[in-house]
């Protein structure tokens, strides 16, 4: 299972730290928000396929917003602006979080899925309010490349072999233990 790690990066330094740590991937969000070039060096200098923007989004004044630190603070960007400059810079994946659901466990966001699924030409990795095996359908069926699970997993609510045993029973392709 790749790692991806992230917090606090906003140079080559930082991410070259995390990947000497062991990350096969870093993630970054407000570091890109303050200098989106620092996701075109990262890129350059570590693979595409290894920087992951974290997109933080909240449903804000009739928008789609980006916000940073942990979803505190609100950016200039809305969603669509924003993805368009990461993919610019060069990132290769990113992780898409409803800042709206997150950690509620009251159901994934399908309409913010379908609202950057048409602007982004990377996989998309969609966290937030994932509860059962239902809301990770949700993910895949409007376009989501995976779908990320915390709360769900950490409280007991769901288990990954069960998870997994659900979803190939819904027909998408597992990977299940023999």
């Amino acid at each position: 299972m790749p790692i991806c790690a992230g917090g606090g990066v906003n140079s080559i330094d930082q991410a070259e730290l995390l990947f000497r740590s062991g990350a096969d991937k870093v993630c970054v969000n407000t570091g890109a928000i303050k200098n989106p070039s620092i996701l075109r060096a990262l890129a350059d200098r570590f693979g595409s396929q290894s920087i992951v923007s974290q997109i933080d989004v909240k449903y804000y004044r009739g928008q789609y917003m980006v916000f940073t630190n942990s979803g505190r603070d609100l950016s200039d960007y809305n969603l669509i602006e924003w993805l368009l400059i990461v993919q610019e810079q060069g990132i290769g994946e990113v992780l898409l979080t409803s800042i709206d659901k997150d950690g509620l466990s009251k159901g994934a966001d399908a309409a913010l899925i379908k609202a950057a699924m048409p602007h982004c030409y990377v996989p998309l990795i969609y966290g937030g309010g994932v509860r059962d095996c239902s809301d990770i359908a949700i993910s895949y069926d409007n376009g989501a490349d995976g779908c990320a699970v915390a709360s769900a997993f950490h409280f007991g609510d769901l288990s990954i072999a069960g998870a997994k045993d659900e979803l190939a029973k819904k027909g998408f392709q597992m990977r299940l233990q023999p």
